[in-house]
């Protein structure tokens, strides 16, 4: 299961169907992906249960009941024991386990899977200043290469941080950012990933992973959003008082006020605090002329057909069309600039660039364009 949706946390219980997608629901609940608040009132319910224990998690699972399952059998699949199925039937609120339909969703705690806090890696090459805050523990200075505990709060001060999460997704991380490691589980045995992080502040470039042999939950939320869908990628970011998110990839639904609002690629969300979602158009993919061979030694010519409205542009030359093993990244603000790789060996990069305008959206990412210096 993937979380596909954007969300604001104002919701109400209508009958037996959740009043933004109309889903079927089992018992009395909200759908999932659609109440934060009242999953962390059932979560703290079934901790007060009898022989229940589960840990602050409120990270849950959303399952479509197929023809032929019952409550014993996704037990079984999700928590090892099919013995297990009363704990999945108390938490959905179900009164008669034969009233279970195709169609309905049930929802599966993460806590109550046999999963254990994971570990994160850095990545990149390039100088940045980062550290990894944990409650009553030591700082923990990030340095490239490192593989450190998933728990904690990430601050980047200066440069741009790139982590792996046990799936192989990417996050990076602007300066000025701070994340919350919310929740990055794994389950060794059935290949299970929960990624769950929290935007405090800045900016955050998300690429999830569309294949994964195992079960898999990511989120990824920004004040009252909430984000995430296989093989997709968005920026998040906070601005002031309010969150952004661009899609470059992939589909998202946007949800405010008892309305859903897809979200495809090229096109973005903003939520202020007030509870108001906004559509925009991403600005325009920046445009490359300047051709991309260039002698060792001299500087490469970066020459962008200007588009208006926008305030700066992205740039970045890696050793890999992944882009992980950064050579040089910075900003600029003429469409037509010199960058200095001087001092790059002779060989094959890679360059992508990116446009942002005055509100803090970015376009889609141009490249990325092979280039070679001789």
């Amino acid at each position: 299961m993937e979380i596909a949706e954007v969300t604001t946390s104002n919701q109400r219980l209508v009958g037996d169907q959740c009043n933004l997608c109309g889903r079927r629901l089992i018992g009395y609940l909200v759908c999932m992906t659609h109440s934060n608040a009242l999953r962390s009132l059932l979560l703290a319910a079934l901790v007060a249960l009898p022989s229940v224990t589960l840990g602050q998690s409120d990270a849950v699972i959303e399952r479509t009941i197929r023809p032929g399952d019952s409550l014993s059998k996704i037990a079984k699949e999700f928590l090892g024991d099919a013995q297990a199925w009363p704990l999945l039937l108390r938490y959905n609120n179900v009164a008669d386990p034969d009233r279970i339909e195709p169609g309905d969703r049930i929802l599966i705690p993460v806590a109550m899977r046999d999963a254990t806090t994971a570990s994160i890696k850095v990545l990149g090459r390039l100088p940045f200043k980062a550290e990894l805050q944990r409650p009553d523990l030591p700082v923990l200075v990030l340095n490239p290469g490192d593989t450190v505990p998933a728990t904690g709060r990430v601050n980047v001060q200066q440069g741009e941080l790139q982590i792996e999460l046990p799936d192989q997704s990417v996050v990076r991380l602007s300066a000025g950012t701070e994340l919350d490691l919310t929740e990055i589980l794994v389950d060794p045995g059935s290949g299970f990933v929960a990624n769950v992080l929290s935007l405090v502040r800045g900016y955050a470039n998300v690429v999830v992973q569309a294949a994964w042999p195992g079960d898999r939950l990511f989120e990824i939320r920004a004040r009252s959003m909430v984000a995430g869908v296989r093989g997709t990628e968005f920026d998040m970011g906070i601005n002031g008082d309010t969150a952004i998110l661009g899609v470059y990839e992939g589909q998202i639904l946007a949800f405010a006020d008892g309305v859903s609002t897809p979200v495809p690629a090229g096109q973005g969300v903003s939520l202020s605090d007030g509870g108001t979602l906004a559509r925009v158009e991403l600005p325009e993919p920046p445009e490359i002329l300047a051709p991309l061979g260039v002698v060792a030694g001299d500087p490469l010519k970066l020459d962008i057909v200007p588009e208006p409205g926008v305030a700066r542009y992205f740039i970045r030359i890696a050793d890999d069309s992944a882009m992980t093993s950064l050579r040089f990244r910075g900003t600029k603000r003429d469409a037509r600039s010199e960058l200095p790789i001087d001092r790059v060996p002779s060989g094959d990069y890679y360059l992508t660039v990116q446009a942002e305008d005055e509100n803090g959206f970015r376009s889609i990412v141009t490249g990325p364009h092979k280039f070679t210096v001789r």
